[in-house]
């Protein structure tokens, strides 16, 4: 639900915030009508009465409303911004200037969890101000405003109010600029930046019937924007493989300079309160009919949390964390690329952490690092926008995908003063699934070094957290499959997997 709700919201506000100046003169009906065949085209249903005086077009109860098929479990909706007043006026330059009444109620209502549910935001702007230039099929939004808020105004369930208090949510944005270029060809091309001075958001949830209760809240600074993407003239956002299927793709960016989150959970009369904050942040996004795309990265992280499980804060720190996954979202013939890449760089725990397990200080307390980058090729044998096939999916014991490729192109583990690296490359063969029982047949070779394991060995030994005899085993098992390389406790591997299925480790064949 809430995918279709951000995308629904994002089609209303986006348009009515954008850009930049151009050459040609525009009129005020070009732009409204540019407006209602955007909105038109991406599902929403529009009522509106228009009044003309002057060099003036003002369109009162503007009011556009969104279906929303699937809120889960197979449930329906409805998404509505109601406008009371937007006022189109024709400047002597040849440019459009927009105005807005201040507030712009949304109405988020239908079935869900067998509650019939209503939530009313307010959207509220200050000091806004919106030109529109250019040409007819090709328009240029300038939009700034010194404010913008979104406040939870009521909540009514099946037909009652939410007690007082159960649920507050607000998000607060200052100091907004926003360029936005609408070309309009056989698709609609939209091109967007934005930058804000600083969101700051909260939520907070308390049970009626309990003690249970949540509150969120957080601050991003120098927020900034930068994307775009496609629109086919007429589509249903509800049908997200059809859209995809006639030419809907966005790819974006959002970046932020510096951020702060604050949780505190109470359940069970147990409370945990966690806080985080971070140098800067990026997150990525994009979507084709072929792929998905989500790549996020945190710079300085610092993280808390107290529990009363322990008497103490749980407190780590870390130079860069990242997460990124591409990934193939349909059914083709031929196999599509992908990737995965894991970053964890220098992380530090907190002494009083270090102290739980290692009093004595025997172990390293050098930063530990964990970083993976993996790429390759899989062909996927269902659409995942399909939700029948993706349900069959779930529930049988069909294969979702075959593997074609994969390549290790970095792996690093430090850690207590250690260090595992490698890097490999393999192919699968899809037609021979009985060499490593069911699995695709592999063929490739990966080459993997281990630093400082006898020295890390050693100290475990010493913190009595491993006997001599499982040392001993541990060696013995690791002498198997490593040979002693360029320098002082270094153990290097080299894998081989053969045309035949064979599999050698430094030559020595092992299957």
């Amino acid at each position: 639900m809430s995918v279709l709700v951000r995308r629904g919201a994002t089609a209303a506000m986006v348009y009515l915030v954008a850009v930049q100046g151009a050459w040609a003169d525009l009129t005020a009906q070009d732009v409204w009508s540019d407006w209602r065949a955007y909105l038109s085209g991406a599902g929403y249903d529009i009522s509106v009465s228009e009044s003309r005086s002057g060099d003036t077009l003002t369109l009162t109860d503007l009011t556009m409303r969104v279906p929303i098929d699937d809120m889960g479990e197979g449930e329906t909706g409805q998404f509505a911004v109601s406008i009371p007043e937007v006022t189109l006026t024709e400047r002597d330059d040849g440019t459009v200037s927009v105005g807005m009444s201040p507030e712009m109620p949304m109405t988020l209502s239908g079935d869900m969890d067998g509650e019939s549910t209503e939530a009313v935001l307010n959207y509220t702007q200050t000091g806004m101000t919106m030109l529109v230039s250019g040409a007819p099929g090709d328009m240029t939004y300038a939009y700034s405003a010194s404010k913008a808020a979104l406040d939870l105004v009521s909540l009514t369930i099946d037909g009652a109010p939410a007690p007082e208090g159960m649920l507050d949510v607000s998000v607060t944005m200052e100091n907004l600029a926003n360029t936005t270029g609408m070309t309009v060809g056989e698709m609609r091309r939209i091109d967007q930046d934005m930058t804000a001075g600083a969101l700051d958001y909260s939520v907070s949830f308390d049970d009626p019937d309990t003690d249970d209760a949540v509150q969120i809240e957080g601050r991003l600074v120098d927020l900034a924007f930068e994307g775009g993407g496609t629109m086919p003239q007429d589509m249903d956002p509800n049908d997200i493989r059809g859209m995809l299927d006639q030419g809907f793709a966005f790819d974006g960016s959002f970046r932020h300079s510096g951020g702060m989150t604050n949780i505190d959970v109470t359940e069970d009369g147990d409370r945990v309160q966690f806080t985080s904050n971070s140098q800067s942040g990026m997150f990525r996004v994009g979507m084709d009919t072929g792929n998905l795309l989500y790549d996020l990265t945190q710079t300085g992280v610092n993280t808390e949390m107290e529990t009363a499980d322990l008497p103490f804060p749980v407190a780590f720190s870390m130079a860069e964390a990242g997460f990124r996954v591409l990934l193939p979202v349909a059914e083709t013939e031929e196999a599509q690329d992908f990737a995965l890449s894991l970053t964890l760089d220098d992380f530090v725990m907190s002494d009083m952490i270090w102290m739980m397990f290692d009093a004595g200080q025997t172990l390293p307390r050098d930063p530990a690092s964990i970083l993976l980058d993996l790429s390759g090729k899989a062909k996927l044998l269902f659409d995942v926008f399909d939700t029948e096939a993706a349900m069959a999916m779930g529930e049988g014991d069909a294969q979702p995908a075959e593997l074609e490729q994969l390549s290790i192109d970095r792996l690093l583990v430090s850690a207590a003063g250690a260090q595992l690296t490698g890097e490999g490359d393999f192919t699968f063969d899809n037609s021979d699934l009985q060499s490593f029982g069911g699995a695709p047949r592999p063929e490739g070779e990966m080459s993997v070094q281990l630093v400082g394991a006898n020295a890390l060995l050693d100290r475990l030994i010493q913190m009595g957290l491993v006997s001599q005899e499982e040392a001993m085993q541990a060696r013995m098992m690791v002498g198997m499959f490593a040979r002693p390389g360029e320098g002082e406790d270094t153990l290097i591997s080299n894998v081989v997997v053969n045309e035949q299925g064979q599999v050698l480790v430094n030559g020595n064949r092992i299957k």
